[in-house]
């Protein structure tokens, strides 16, 4: 068998691969399994890793740039494409990925849920979270026009629901964000179950929806989990 692993720079790999994983949650842990096979291929498995969110199992929604991961340095790509691989039974779908590393085969088994069996992480600092939370700013029929449509910046608007694992998802992100912004913009949020006028007013159908606000007007509608950075450009700020 060849000394493969020993001549693979696994760091640079992984560098490769984080760069071009768009993480959508606060959590920015991945499951990496290294395996030399007989005729010296090296085989790699990345997934996201389940996390404990306000006391539920979940994940992050990751998402992944194939094509900035082929274009990278040292990767010379040779096939890819969608597959399912069963590991205990629970198939979970991933992209399969043939090449070579600086001159060593790989082939890759890029996760797009979490490998069943690996153990959730606690991610969430709640005392850091309770502090920097106070930022974002709770909405309702009574306050949205002067906190909102009155803003002198922009202001980006999360309508969502208790009962959405996604809209749980983000909440991290929008902490997060709303503690960098500082006076450049605001952050609010719209419970669409505790004031459903505000979800009719807007044509909210979808949570979490994201709409930002300038000038009392929207500028942009965003549906589903956003990066931060991403979030951030749409503010404009």
């Amino acid at each position: 068998m060849k000394t493969t692993i020993n001549s693979f720079d696994i760091s640079k790999f992984q560098d490769a691969i984080t760069r071009n994983w768009q993480y959508l949650a606060a959590c920015d842990r991945l499951y990496w399994s290294f395996e030399e096979q007989e005729d010296g291929v090296l085989q790699i498995a990345v997934a996201p890793i389940f996390q404990i969110i306000e006391g539920e199992k979940g994940w992050s929604g990751f998402e992944f740039d194939l094509s900035g991961f082929l274009s990278d340095e040292g990767v010379v790509p040779i096939g890819f494409g969608m597959e399912s691989y069963c590991i205990g039974c629970t198939p979970t779908p991933f992209v399969g990925v043939r090449g070579t590393f600086h001159g060593v085969p790989f082939l890759l088994r890029l996760h797009l849920e979490p490998i069943p069996g690996t153990d959730p992480i606690i991610e969430t600092n709640f005392a850091e979270e309770k502090r920097i939370v106070s930022k974002i700013i709770e909405l309702s029929g009574d306050n949205f026009d002067a906190e909102v449509l009155r803003a002198d910046v922009p202001v980006l608007v999360d309508f969502f629901g208790e009962f959405c694992s996604p809209c749980r998802l983000l909440k991290p992100v929008l902490v997060e964000l709303a503690s960098e912004l500082g006076d450049q913009a605001k952050v609010g949020t719209v419970d669409v179950e505790a004031d459903g006028s505000l979800a009719e007013r807007y044509g909210i159908n979808v949570v979490p929806t994201l709409i930002v606000f300038r000038g009392g007007r929207e500028i942009h509608r965003l549906v589903g989990l956003k990066t931060k950075d991403y979030l951030r450009q749409s503010l404009e700020v």
